[in-house]
C-alpha cells in the first residue's frame, strides 16, 4: 500500500517521498513501512502509526484486484485501488508494468518459504 505524503507531493509514488506500507494479504493488517528506502512506523506528516493497523474493506480490495487482473488478460499486473469513505473501493487504474519498489515495505521479497 502507499500513502502521500507533503514530501511526495500529495502523490502516492514512492520514488517522490510517499510511505509504502507493507499488509499481510490474509489479514490486511499492515506489517511494516518505509520511506525513502528506510523503515519507518509512523506517518511523518502527522505521525499517526501506520504498522499494526487494519485496512478496511481489506477482503473487497483483494477481490477487485484479483477479478480486475484476470480481466484484464495482462498476466503480471498492479491494481491500483482507492478506498472512498461514501461509496468503498474504487479501480484507479491497472498497470501492465508495475514497479517493483514496494516489494521494500514488506522487508522481503514477493515469493517466501
Amino acid at each position: 500500500m502507499r500513502i502521500a505524503t507533503k514530501a511526495s507531493g500529495g502523490r502516492a509514488n514512492l520514488h517522490q517521498g510517499a510511505v509504502g506500507i507493507g499488509v499481510d494479504i490474509e489479514t490486511g493488517e499492515t506489517l511494516s513501512a518505509v520511506q525513502d528506502g528506510k523503515a519507518c512506523a509512523t506517518h511523518p506528516d502527522h505521525g499517526k502509526n501506520v504498522v499494526g493497523i487494519r485496512v478496511p474493506s481489506w477482503r473487497d480490495l483483494v477481490s477487485i484486484a484479483k477479478k480486475a487482473a484476470q480481466v484484464s488478460g495482462l498476466g503480471y499486473t498492479g491494481i491500483d485501488l482507492a478506498l472512498d469513505d461514501k461509496s468503498g473501493p474504487k479501480i484507479l487504474e491497472i498497470n501492465a508494468r508495475p514497479g517493483l519498489d514496494i516489494q521494500i515495505a514488506n522487508l522481503r521479497g514477493l515469493f517466501t518459504e
